[in-house]
């Protein structure tokens, strides 16, 4: 594997841990795929948004010291109608 393979996906890892957080809250959001000359292409359209907020997540009482300072730097760096869900 070389590097613009792993750097492809990692970025697709993070693109679908957004997804999945998307969907987590509400969202509706629909997997599209086809092919073109024999390649699949695929996208994601969202279709609804939630009709409420749903309350934060607690955080599991075995979180790790990292992973909640992990917790917390997102929160930090992340627009501020989505930092509350982070926290």
């Amino acid at each position: 594997m070389n590097r613009m393979s792993a750097a492809k996906m990692q970025c697709a890892a993070q693109y679908s841990a957004r997804i999945f957080e998307l969907r987590r809250l509400g969202y509706n959001i629909e997997n599209r795929t086809e092919r073109v000359a024999g390649l699949r292409h695929s996208w994601f359209r969202l279709v609804t948004t939630p009709l409420q907020e749903k309350p934060p997540v607690p955080a599991s009482p075995n979180e790790s010291d990292f992973m909640r300072r992990r917790r917390k730097e997102r929160a930090a760096a992340t627009p501020l109608w989505f930092a509350q869900v982070l926290e």
